[in-house]
This record gives C-alpha cells, sequence and structure tokens, in this order.
C-alpha cells in the first residue's frame, strides 16, 4: 500500500463519485503492476547476462590466452615445442 500510494498519490484523488474514484484506484493499481512486472523482467534479463558471460565469455577468453601464450612458448624455444608450458587456469 506504500508503494501504491507514494509512486501514484491515491490518497490525494482529484475526482468525484464512487464510480469515478474506482476506476481511478483500478487504473493506478494497474500500473504499479506494471511497474513491478517490469522490475523483475529487467533482473531476469540482468541475471541472463551474467550467466552468459560466466559460462561462455570466460571460457572463450580463457583459450585465446593459452593459444597466445602457446605462439609464444614456441616462438620463446629453440627446437618451436613448448617446454615448462603449465595451465595457469
Amino acid at each position: 500500500m506504500s508503494e501504491y500510494d507514494r509512486r501514484t498519490g491515491v490518497k490525494q484523488l482529484r475526482v468525484r463519485g464512487l464510480g469515478n474514484v474506482r476506476f481511478s484506484a483500478v487504473l493506478k493499481a494497474a500500473g504499479i503492476n506494471i511497474f513491478r512486472a517490469t522490475a523483475v523482467r529487467k533482473a531476469i534479463i540482468v541475471a541472463d547476462i551474467k550467466i552468459f558471460a560466466k559460462n561462455y565469455i570466460f571460457p572463450v577468453v580463457k583459450e585465446r590466452v593459452l593459444k597466445v601464450y602457446e605462439y609464444v612458448g614456441k616462438y620463446l624455444s629453440d627446437s618451436g615445442e613448448i617446454y615448462d608450458y603449465e595451465y595457469i587456469f
């Protein structure tokens, strides 16, 4: 009820008649529900992005870094083979 009052100002309605008051209150309650649904949808999208970054982006970047490390190791070694190669992750 507090959010309903703060966001919509339902306690200071400027309409007369029970039917008009009911109509205004129902529309304002529907607006609050839309605000809440939007907040939930945004939270779900943010969570999906975090899961995507954790499960996809990090492994791809890790593999590319290791590939560069492999090339540098081959360049610096005498025989073209990697020695003392160890995964950091």
